[in-house]
């Protein structure tokens, strides 16, 4: 393992999302207290085993992450993630490769002020992600802040990092909305009982920021077998999942499943395979829920429709066929998990007025049986209820203050903030009034989805004439 010298000063902690525009000392920069492991406060100094770091991945307070990453590495990196696949989005899911082939940090330096423990875990894969999210890793750039993923076991069997022994993790950059955007939706999810990702705010540094150099990200539990495992009981099992763009249609499908989407060692594609070609010929009439509730968890799915409306997650499998993970359970049958939360509730102006219904295969074709739409209303109404219990403006104001308390509020958060609350306060009296509009409207047999499409226009759907949406 390496020795590094990144602890030798008193690092700068930047917030902001400029890598060297510093903020005045004063108000920014910080000591983090800990004390070197096993060796003197100089350069010289050396690291804990992993085995040492016992931290609460997802509560512990102050996490420091150090990447060191060699130039060599980076110019790869860059290159997946400019020339892969899809769009030029490079990793956006494609994260997993032959070991021999992975793009790697030469070492993760961890350190937690709680336990006064800086661990080494040496070599990890390090691989560039995000599409809108995503960038080039330039140290001449000063907004070049990417969104990454690591794998800590692909080079060093068994090994695992934390108190809930992670493999596979996310670190998110905030840079579209605000880093706070995304734990937000997540933590109101769970507060209404779903299974979600945990978060937690971290600083991340590295070799090519230079050594004084933290900046606060989000980190994210990534949808793996691990997660999956220690929720299968709520999720229904593991049986197969996927993680990717697309649709259970013949254009979308190649995209959405294939053995580079499959988030587990292997997935078999049997009732995916089964449930297109049924969609195929059912086609959008009454009867398709009971067509294809072997391979649909319907309850799940509407529940998952229902929420993207409600919190405004519109760049999700139902509004825009992007940001799909399907996890198919033991039973064979199928579900969308939520992904991508950070655009939500409106920030940075995405995605506002995310509608109730959907376009997405199954969600048109829920949309058109008679049984299966009346069950969508259903959820719509049962989800605002959750909602309320949650309390979800005060969720805004806990997150916000634990931003703040460990000093990573940025330029401008504190009026994010202050936003967020507002519009948590006040959507699910507004929701509420959206669902009895359009229950009234598909009462009265008009089928007008008033999506406001990216051309700025609005979707009429199938109707003579478009519906007064009132929004």
């Amino acid at each position: 393992m390496l020795v590094l010298s990144i602890f030798a000063c008193t690092p700068t902690y930047i917030t902001n999302t400029y890598v060297y525009e510093l903020p005045s000392e004063d108000e920014y920069v910080r000591d983090t207290g800990i004390e070197q492991v096993g060796g003197e406060e100089d350069s010289g100094g050396s690291f804990a085993d992993p085995d040492a770091l016992t931290s609460e991945l997802f509560t512990a307070e102050g996490l420091s992450f150090w990447f060191e990453v060699s130039d060599e590495q980076r110019t790869t990196m860059n290159e997946n993630w400019q020339n892969s696949w899809y769009y030029g989005y490079g990793y956006a899911y494609q994260v997993e490769t032959e070991t021999n082939d992975a793009t790697y940090a030469d070492s993760m330096v961890v350190e937690d002020p709680s336990l006064a423990v800086r661990a080494d875990f040496g070599k990890i894969e390090f691989d560039l992600t995000g599409q809108s999210t995503g960038m080039v890793w330039d140290p001449e750039e000063p907004t070049s802040i990417p969104a990454f993923r690591i794998d800590v076991g692909e080079f060093q069997d068994n090994l695992l990092i934390g108190a809930e022994d992670r493999r596979w993790l996310a670190f998110h950059n905030g840079m579209i909305t605000r880093v706070m955007s995304e734990p937000i939706a997540y933590k109101v999810m769970a507060a209404m009982g779903e299974t979600v990702p945990r978060t937690n705010f971290v600083w991340v540094g590295s070799s090519v920021w230079g050594e004084d150099i933290r900046i606060p990200y989000v980190l994210v539990e990534k949808y793996k077998i691990d997660w999956c495992t220690e929720h299968s009981e709520t999720l229904g099992g593991c049986q197969a999942m996927w993680e990717s763009f697309g649709d259970f249609n013949d254009w979308y499908y190649s995209y959405l499943i294939t053995s580079q989407t499959c988030e587990f060692d292997e997935c078999d594609t049997t009732n995916v395979s089964a449930l297109k070609e049924q969609i195929a010929q059912l086609g959008y009439t009454d009867g398709f829920e009971e067509g294809t509730k072997a391979y649909v968890n319907w309850d799940a799915v509407r529940r998952q429709q229902v929420l993207n409306w409600l919190l405004w997650i519109g760049d999700d499998p139902f509004h825009n066929t992007n940001n799909v993970v399907w996890l198919e359970g033991d039973d064979g049958r199928g579900r969308y998990l939520p992904y991508s939360v950070d655009l939500s509730a409106g920030a940075a102006g995405w995605y506002t007025d995310t509608t109730f219904y959907g376009w997405n295969t199954l969600a048109s074709g829920c949309q058109s049986d008679a049984h299966c739409i009346e069950e969508l209303f259903a959820a719509g109404h049962q989800a605002i209820a959750d909602f309320r219990l949650t309390r979800p403006a005060d969720i805004v104001d806990e997150v916000c203050q634990s931003l703040n308390d460990m000093g990573m509020m940025r330029d401008g958060d504190d009026m994010e903030c202050t936003r967020l609350h507002d519009w948590y306060e006040s959507r699910a009296d507004e929701a509420t009034a959206e669902l009895r509009l359009v229950e009234n409207q598909y009462s009265s047999g008009c089928s007008d989805t008033g999506m406001v499409l990216w051309g700025g226009g609005n979707d009429t759907g199938s109707s003579s004439a478009p519906c007064d949406t009132g929004f």
